[in-house]
C-alpha cells in the first residue's frame, strides 16, 4: 500500500509530508494498527479530528464550528458578465417565480435591496457582494494578513510590492487583473478610516 502511494506521488509531483500526516483506524487490531504505523511513518490519530480546522461531525456543525473554514476560503473575483446574469435569474425569479423573462418588476430593484426597516427586503445582488468580496480580500492582501495564500501571492506575483502600488503586468492573472481595477476600494477605505 506504501509503494503505490508513493509512487502516487512520484507520479504527480505532490510529497506528503509525515510529520502533518495522521493515520485513523476502525475495527483494526492494534497490532496491525502497530505495523502499519511503522511502516508508514505517519502517527495514528485519534477521532473525532479536524479537516480545514472544521470537526468532522455527522451532527450539524454550529457557526463557531465553521469559523476557521470560513477565514480559509480563498475568494476570487467573478466576472462582471457573470454576476449580471446570475442577478438577471434572481430578480426574474423572486418577481415571477420562474427564470422566464417577464415585466413583472413594479418595483425598483434599489427599493427591494433596502433593509427591512426602511420597507425593502434586504436583498443584496451579487454584483454588490462580488465587490464586498474584493475590497475585503484587497484589504487582506494590503495589511498581509498571515495567510498561506496572502504569503505565497506575495512571493510571487507581487514580489513584496503593496497592492495599492502594484502595477498589472502581461503576464498577471485575469485574477489580479480584476482586483487591481477595485484598489480604490481599500483606497477609500484608507482614507476614510484616517479621519475618525
Amino acid at each position: 500500500m506504501i509503494e503505490v502511494f508513493q509512487g502516487f506521488s512520484k507520479a504527480i509531483g505532490i510529497y506528503v509530508h509525515p510529520g502533518k500526516c495522521k493515520l485513523y483506524f476502525g475495527g483494526v487490531s492494534p497490532y496491525i494498527r502497530h505495523e502499519i504505523v511503522g511502516i508508514s511513518g505517519f502517527t495514528e490519530g485519534c477521532l473525532p479530528f479536524k479537516y480545514l480546522g472544521v470537526p468532522l461531525s455527522s451532527r450539524k456543525l454550529t457557526i463557531n464550528q465553521c469559523r476557521p473554514l470560513v477565514e480559509k476560503i480563498i475568494v476570487l473575483p467573478i466576472p462582471q458578465k457573470v454576476t449580471k446574469e446570475i442577478d438577471a435569474i434572481y430578480i426574474r425569479y423572486l418577481w415571477s417565480g420562474t427564470d422566464i423573462i417577464s415585466r413583472e418588476a413594479l418595483i425598483a430593484w434599489e427599493k427591494v435591496g433596502e433593509p427591512r426597516n426602511s420597507c425593502g427586503l434586504n436583498i443584496t445582488l451579487l454584483r454588490m457582494s462580488n465587490k464586498a468580496t474584493i475590497g475585503k480580500l484587497l484589504w487582506n492582501i494590503h495589511m498581509k494578513v498571515d495567510r498561506l495564500w496572502i504569503q505565497w501571492l506575495d512571493m510571487y506575483f507581487l514580489k513584496g510590492v503593496d497592492i495599492m502600488q502594484w502595477q498589472v503586468t502581461t503576464t498577471s492573472s485575469w485574477n489580479l487583473k480584476h482586483m487591481e481595477g477595485h484598489t480604490w476600494l481599500v483606497a477609500n477605505y484608507k482614507i476614510s478610516s484616517e479621519f475618525e
